[in-house]
Order: C-alpha cells, then structure tokens, then sequence
C-alpha cells in the first residue's frame, strides 16, 4: 500500500490547543485594553497625588561626592545597583534671597509631565502616604466594577536606578522596601500602581505586573525577605490605623468625593 508523503511543516492543531490559543489572546487585548483604561483613569488621581507631595519647602538636589561611603551593612549593594546617587536637601538660602543655593532647586506645580528629577525628589519616602490616600478609595470604587476583581496593598523590595538620600543620612542608608496598590483584574491579570515610584527612576505610574516585577523587584531582596518569613501583602486596614504621616485630609477628602459620587476617576 502506497503511503502519503509526509509534509512537516503542516500541523493540524488539536480543539483543545485552538481553544487555549484564543483563550491567552483574549486574556492579552484584554490586559492591555484595562492597562490603558487603568492609565486613563488613574492619571487625575496621580496628579493630585504629586500636587500634595510638593506641599513642603522647596529642596535642592546635588549629585552624590563620588567618594562618600556608604553604611557597611549594604555597601555592596549599593555599589553594584549601577544607580545614580542624589542628596537632597532643603533650600534654606531659597527662603532668604529667592534664589536656589545648590545644583538644582524644585518647587511649584507638578504632574507625571514634570522633570523627572523633580518627581523623584519630591515623591522621596511617599510611598506609605500613597498607599494610605488610595487603597480605600480604589477598594471601594473597583468592588462593584465587573472587570475588577480586588485592590491589595503591597510592599516590595525593589532594585533603584535613582537614589536619594537626605543630607543627614549620609553614611545610614538601607535596602529599600516600597509600598505599592495591585489591582487585580478579573481575568487574573495583576497591574501595580504606583505613583511613587519616580523617586526610584521608574516611569510611569501604572504597569503590568509582571513587566514590574522583571524590571524592578530586587530579587536578592526578595529572597531575603522569604527566608525570614515576611510576605508581600500589607493587611490595609492595620496599616492604615497604624499610619501617622500628614495624609490623613487627603484620604478623607477623596472618600467624601466618592461618598458624594464626585470622586477623581
């Protein structure tokens, strides 16, 4: 009996394979199509955020003297990270004679459009205070919304490409832990906000999950971390009764917004 050639290149894909196929592309357009919806929605909120940031005096930046030292305990790391060092300072000469006394000085209005060292002077050890000022409200505002699922507040040891320090902790500097909100989607997907991230050269201030992680998470500190039993998740409502930043108007006057159904989003 004759036998058909056989034709390598052709492939007759199974039901099941064709099913998971369409499944994945679905669950892609529509993670992206919510990336940008998350974008969109989230850039007001932000905004608001980076105006409450710069309540304070005005600060100037200054690079790092190339031969400073570093805190024993992380020195390492702090030398191989491959990150720009930065001290800030307040700009006290600012106040005298209205002109800046060092490198760089920041003050006036800013958004995500802002210069980047700028945003990340001043969202400099925010990250609590954003966390604080959102999780309840994006809690409260995604638990009724079909394409949400929930709202987790996170803290992540991440890996810099820009470093602050103030002028007086030159010398005690630590591994960074960084408060962040992850919103899950229905379908799974996981999209970190984070509107605090510019004081660590991150751009942006909405990403997928797992681009987030790849590019950001220190995974040495990450593995730390597990081998002493901590977790990623922070429990919101003792981290909120716990807080004892400057945020606290801030937060109620956006949960008054969306009690009045006039909230930011």
């Amino acid at each position: 009996m004759a036998q058909l050639p056989s034709d390598s290149s052709t492939s007759i894909e199974s039901p099941q394979s064709t099913s998971l196929m369409s499944e994945a592309l679905t669950n892609l357009i529509f993670s992206s199509r919510l990336e940008q919806r998350l974008r969109s929605q989230l850039l007001q909120l932000t905004n608001r955020f980076l105006s409450l940031c710069n309540d304070g005096p005005p600060v100037v930046v200054s690079s790092r003297f190339p031969g400073a030292k570093f805190h024993s305990r992380d020195e390492s790391y702090f030398l191989s990270s491959g990150a720009e060092y930065y001290i800030i300072s307040e700009d006290f000469w600012s106040k005298i004679d209205g002109s800046p006394s060092q490198d760089r000085m920041f003050a006036g209005e800013m958004t995500v459009e802002s210069d980047p060292m700028q945003l990340g002077a001043l969202t400099y050890n925010c990250c609590v205070d954003a966390a604080y000022v959102h999780w309840e409200f994006l809690h409260e505002m995604f638990k009724k919304d079909p394409e949400m699922k929930r709202v987790e507040w996170a803290r992540v040891p991440v890996r810099p490409r820009i470093v602050f320090f103030w002028e007086n902790k030159i010398g005690d500097e630590t591994r960074y832990l960084h408060d962040i909100i992850i919103i899950v989607a229905s379908n799974g997907a996981r999209f970190v906000f984070d509107p605090t991230g510019y004081q660590f050269g991150f751009g942006g201030y909405v990403h997928k999950w797992e681009t987030y992680k790849k590019q950001f998470i220190d995974k040495e500190g990450e593995s730390l971390r597990a081998s002493v039993g901590t977790g990623r998740s922070v429990n919101p409502q003792a981290a909120m009764a716990s807080y004892r930043g400057s945020m606290q108007a801030a937060r109620e006057e956006l949960m008054r917004r969306l009690s009045e159904g006039t909230s930011l989003l």
